[in-house]
């Protein structure tokens, strides 16, 4: 996977929209007055299941200090299709836990959740 990112041309931060697993190489066009940084953000994606497929029958996700949201995608986050949303309380250490009825959510290009890390201490995911 690659992801062309362009600068703006002062020393302002620039953000992708792939979330890559490893860094193997970063190119540039053109010679830059200044070092570059390279680095991460606070966004997180998690497969579930690989690209199997997959019912989602309820899920417990416990709140960080900061509310947010779990974006539940059917397929790679990068290029899948997002079927709901889920939001954090903000209180730290506050559970959600919801039951999906009848057969679930049907992931059938695998599932994967996407999230800001801070929003987060824990996530359990029941399928089947």
């Amino acid at each position: 996977m690659t992801e062309v990112i362009t600068s703006t041309g002062s020393a302002e931060a620039v953000a992708g929209t792939k979330l890559f697993l490893t860094v193997t190489a970063v190119e540039c066009s053109a010679k830059y007055a200044a070092n570059i940084t390279v680095g991460s953000g606070d966004l997180c994606a998690e497969a579930i299941q690989g690209k199997n497929r997959i019912r989602l029958k309820g899920f417990s996700i416990v709140s960080g200090g900061t509310a947010g949201v779990v974006n539940f995608i059917n397929g790679a986050p990068e290029d899948g299709t997002t079927l709901f949303k889920s939001r954090t309380i903000g209180t730290d250490n506050t559970t959600v836990d919801r039951t999906i009825p009848e057969q679930g959510v049907l992931f059938d290009n695998g599932m994967s959740v996407q999230y800001t890390i801070a929003t987060i201490d824990m996530m359990t995911f029941f399928h089947g």
